[in-house]
């Protein structure tokens, strides 16, 4: 590899010469290093969602020394978050500039003499670390390089970069479960890969043991999604795909869920509120549903409803007050995402007990419980309260105590039933999360030459177990399917390539020097990067207030930002 540069290298050149202020320097010289480094990874084929995993993957291409690895992640830290002063940041992005030059025209295969490039006195960032076993709540860390017959990865965690650290996959009885699953991303995605470790066994050698191992943590999937779909062993199974393509009619079961949830958000409000009346107002919120019906469903979804409001009602002004729920202080359909799990959601309700530092959650289905655990629960949907838990606990906080509860509102006998958490199980919807995860990027290579056809094996044959709707849905996409032409097929798989493509940058995002995009740059970008892009707007002050014209017109100034660098594109 040859890469030139001489534009970049001449602005560096004159931001020494002619830049005097420690200040302004400092500023040029983050953005040419974030240019740099993006210089030197856009060369490969890998996606990269951060900085960090850029910076971790040049220190490991070019095999930098433990030193020089250290001091390229300074730069990329104080990009993140201030914590050195320009005098002491300046000699470390000389030394890591330089250096960075100096790869840009160097081969590869060639180590770089950084003899004469001068090395910085560096600064002690990450903390020191406890002498022996502790342990470590959570930590993003990326995977470098990967030994399968003994189970481990060389990773570099995001908080500790001065050091190499390894990471323990196959522990039996701590997260053997995921193994499988993760080795397969690692064929298919490739290194480097971002995993989010939680519950983590460290050692004073840098060996980690975690608890969960989430692949791609900042790809965020619906707890819903995650809930429902259909799992076999470490290989995703592509009929979890098939509702990604297949057209959601309205059915009277759907409605009936609708207007429970309708119910539920209302009475929480006003338990006053007469059945006849919420029914009635439903017409407005769901209009088109109830124009595709006919009279006599009309007046059928009438008398199926009425159960479901009283269920519901017994349930808020009986059992809540037994609970400690004060259904005036509820928080209805609050939306939670987690970085650390990769899941997302939004919950039915949610209320805190502020005496308790604890929470109840609730969720309600319409539905009776099918094929219910020794719990009376449905398993989705007591898969789906376990996911519910692991969002609001890594909201809140592990001590945090929480109760689940599921309300299906279509029963009379106890109708609101509790649903205790089981750690080993909810490993288990990680680790169906992860198989969702590799299945979107297997998503993205359908179209290429030899891939594996994902489509193909969704096959009435190969799911011969299932049952019900999902049997009919997987003969009505057979049916299709196996009737296009080679061309058509080939043109559904491009197609599909392009939007899987589109939905994992808006969701991901791809760092490139200008801050990651993306949903996930909700939590990756700093604010200077978000205020850049005019995601956020500080420092805003009230001036007026106009009603003059009958419209009020509310008029902001925009004052003084104290952050020196929040004009400063990083």
């Amino acid at each position: 590899m040859n890469i030139r540069i001489p534009g970049i290298e001449n602005l560096y050149h004159r931001v020494l010469g002619e830049v005097h202020t420690e200040e302004e320097r400092c500023q040029y010289l983050l953005k040419i290093y974030t240019d740099l480094i993006a210089v030197l990874t856009d060369a490969s084929a890998l996606h990269f969602n951060t900085l960090f995993a850029r910076v971790s993957y040049v220190t490991s291409r070019y095999q930098l020394t433990r030193a020089w690895s250290y001091a390229f992640q300074i730069p990329r830290r104080e990009l993140k978050k201030r914590q050195l002063s320009d005098h002491e940041v300046l000699p470390i992005l000389k030394g890591t500039i330089e250096y960075l030059l100096a790869l840009t025209k160097s081969d590869s295969s060639e180590p770089v003499h950084s003899q004469a490039i001068v090395f910085p006195s560096l600064p002690q960032l990450p903390p020191a670390r406890r002498p022996g076993r502790f342990k470590k709540k959570f930590a993003r860390v990326v995977a470098i390089e990967w030994d399968k017959e003994n189970k481990v990865l060389t990773i570099l965690d995001e908080e500790e970069p001065d050091k190499t650290c390894i990471l323990h996959y196959c522990v039996e009885g701590i997260n053997d479960i995921y193994s499988d699953t993760l080795e397969l991303a690692l064929k298919e995605i490739g290194l480097p890969i971002i995993l989010g470790l939680t519950d983590i066994e460290c050692t004073e050698e840098n060996q980690y043991i975690p608890g969960y191992i989430v692949i791609m943590p900042d790809l965020l999937l619906d707890v819903t999604s995650i809930a429902g779909a259909w799992s076999n062993g470490p290989d995703p199974l592509a009929v979890n795909l098939i509702d990604l393509f297949l057209p959601s009619d309205t059915s009277e079961a759907i409605m009936i869920g609708q207007v429970a949830n309708f119910f539920l958000d209302e009475l929480i409000r006003d338990t006053r509120l007469p059945y006849a009346d919420l029914f009635t107002r439903s017409f407005k919120i769901y209009p088109v549903e109830y124009v595709q019906m006919t009279d006599d469903k009309v007046k059928n979804m009438r008398n199926r409803m009425e159960p479901h409001f009283a269920n519901i009602l017994k349930v808020i002004e009986e059992r809540f007050p037994i609970l400690g729920i004060d259904r005036q202080l509820c928080v209805i359909e609050p939306s939670y995402f987690s970085p650390q799990y990769g899941i997302k959601g939004r919950l039915d309700l949610y209320f805190h007990h502020e005496k308790e530092e604890g929470a109840s959650i609730i969720e309600l289905k319409s539905g009776k419980p099918f094929m219910p655990n020794s719990y009376g629960l449905s398993s989705s949907n007591y898969q789906q309260t376990l996911l519910y838990e692991l969002l609001i606990k890594s909201v809140h906080g592990p001590k945090h105590h929480r109760a689940n509860y599921i309300l299906y509102s279509a029963i009379a006998e106890n109708p609101l039933r509790y649903a205790v958490s089981v750690e080993s199980l909810q490993k288990e919807t990680i680790q169906n999360r992860n198989e969702l995860v590799l299945l979107q990027f297997r998503m993205l290579q359908v179209e290429k030459e030899g891939s594996r056809d994902i489509f193909e094996e969704i096959d009435s044959l190969r799911y011969a177990g299932l049952k019900g709707f999902i049997q009919k849905n997987i003969q009505c996409w057979q049916k299709v399917y196996s009737g296009l032409s080679p061309g058509e097929k080939h043109y559904f798989k491009a197609f599909t390539s392009f939007i899987a493509r589109e939905h994992m940058l808006a969701r991901i995002g791809n760092e490139s020097g200008d801050g990651t995009g993306g949903l996930a740059g909700l939590w990756l970008d700093n604010i200077n990067e978000k205020e850049e892009r005019y995601q956020i707007l500080r420092s805003l002050e009230l001036t007026t207030v106009d009603q003059s014209s009958g419209q009020t017109i509310i008029t902001f100034a925009r004052g003084e930002v104290t952050n020196p660098l929040a004009n400063f594109r990083a």
